[in-house]
Order: C-alpha cells, then structure tokens, then sequence
C-alpha cells in the first residue's frame, strides 16, 4: 500500500471500499445521533438545522480532503525520521521499545487534523460565537456533532483506503464475503474511534480552549497507545486477530460511551434548569 504521497493514498480507493465505508459511517453515525438524541427535546435551536448539517459536511468533508496529505507529508515522514532516531539512539534491539515513538506519532498528527477539520466547520453551522442564542447543552451538543462529523470523515477515507484492496482479495479469496469480515469490524470499530476522540475534545473545546488542549493532549496519547497495544498484540492466526479486534472495539465503545454519558448529562442540566 502507497502512503507516501497523496496521491498514491487516494490511488488505493475504490468504488467498492468507497461505497462499503460510507455504508459503515453512516450506521455508525446515524447510532450516534441516535444515542444523543436526548439533547434535541429542549429549547429552540442556536441556528436553523440546516445549518447544524452544513457545518457537519464541511467537517467531514474537511477531514477527508486532509486525511491524505496529513499522513503522506506529515505522519510518514515523521515516524520515519522517529524510527532512525531511535535504531541509532536508543542502546537497545527490542522492537517493542524502538517503535513505540514512531507508532505514538499517529495520535500526535491525527488528532489535531480532526480537531482543525471540526474547527472548519463550527462557522458555516452557526456555533462561531459562545454567545449564539439557544439552550447551552443543545449548543454544546451541536459543536459535538460537527466534531464527531469530521472524525466521521477521517475514519471514513481511512477505511475506504483500507478496505478497497482487501475487498478485491477478500471477494477472490476461497472465503467469499467471510474473508473481508475481519477488514470490515476493525474498520468499523475505527470509524467510532476517530467519531469519539474528535467529539471529545470537540466537547471540551467548546467548554474552552484550555480543557480543548488538555483533552486533545489527552486523545494524542490514547490514540498512539491504542495503535501500539493494538501493534504488540497482532500476531497470526484467528484467536490473536480476534483479540486485536476485540481490544480496538472495547476502546473505541468506551470512548463514544463516555461522549454520549457526557451530552446526557448537559441535557438533563438543561432540562433541569
């Protein structure tokens, strides 16, 4: 696979990976919505809905138009220069040491990506000002989901990059349609990872900038780990593969878990009050 240039990122999708991810995110999404819908009972709205969703596709679209050039011309240079640094710095052979800079690298460049792709589209949904009118939880709740959109986003066109050249394996293979199944449930896991980290910090952004940063130094660290647990434990065979899907998905429905325990809670405050 071809990750060191846009161009050759955006060459691995496919319209079946396209049309199989869009599928994914939009489950995923819809479910969110879904599960925060709580938050849409009380008050009149900040903004005309319209609004809420044009600021949610321009978050989306935002990260996926980012989401090759962030990795391409940041992300793999960076974790290439990290891996020289440590094979001529650190005075150790284990690989589990070596990598962990490189792999914690990914949170480092994708988070703020997300982070600046919600950012995007806070101004066309109407939520610029913190002191647009409306009930304070149904703001809160709309800032949530154009920053949940544009990790929508990122995690989509990671997914359908991913998932385009194992679809054509997968479909070959003597498996069928049972051999993308492994593909398919680590990507879909990712897409709510990608959702529930830029929510999260996109809720504390919204509270200030100061709890944004924390939280989004926070979300880098959780995400480099992720991808390096996730790393240490893949081996071959069905059973390390099951329980390298299985962690991903744990965390991934924690996060988003956490996310919507959080919106609830503001909305029974609004309710409340």
């Amino acid at each position: 696979m071809v990750w060191d240039s846009p161009g050759g990122i955006l060459g691995q999708i496919g319209w079946g990976g396209a049309v199989l991810t869009l599928g994914l995110t939009a489950v995923v999404f819809a479910l969110f919505l879904l599960a925060t819908r709580p938050a849409l009972r009380v008050g009149p709205a900040p903004a005309p809905l319209w609004r809420l969703w044009l600021g949610g596709l321009v978050s989306f679209g935002a990260a996926a138009v980012l989401f090759p050039p962030a990795l391409a011309l940041v992300q793999v240079p960076l974790q290439s220069a990290l891996g020289r640094w440590t094979m001529a710095n650190l005075a150790t052979a284990n690989q589990a040491i070596l990598m962990l800079p490189v792999v914690l690298a990914s949170g480092l460049v994708q988070e703020p990506v997300k982070l600046l792709s919600a950012l995007a589209g806070i101004v066309p949904a109407g939520l610029a000002r913190r002191s647009d009118g409306g009930p304070a939880h149904l703001v809160l709740w709309r800032a949530v989901v154009v920053g949940a959109a544009a990790g929508a986003g990122f995690g989509a066109i990671e997914a359908a990059v991913v998932l385009s050249p194992v679809l054509g394996t997968g479909l070959a293979a003597s498996g069928g349609v049972f051999a993308l199944a492994p593909a398919v449930i680590e990507r879909f896991s990712a897409i709510i990872f990608h959702l529930a980290t830029a929510g999260l910090v996109t809720f504390a952004w919204s509270r200030s900038v100061g709890r944004g940063l924390v939280a989004l130094g926070a979300l880098i660290l959780v995400h480099g780990f992720l991808n390096y647990f996730a790393l240490l434990i893949a081996r071959p065979g069905l059973g390390a593969v099951l329980a390298t899907e299985t962690f991903i998905a744990l965390v991934s429905v924690t996060l988003v878990a956490y996310l919507v325990s959080l919106l609830r809670r503001e909305a029974r405050k609004g309710t409340d009050s």
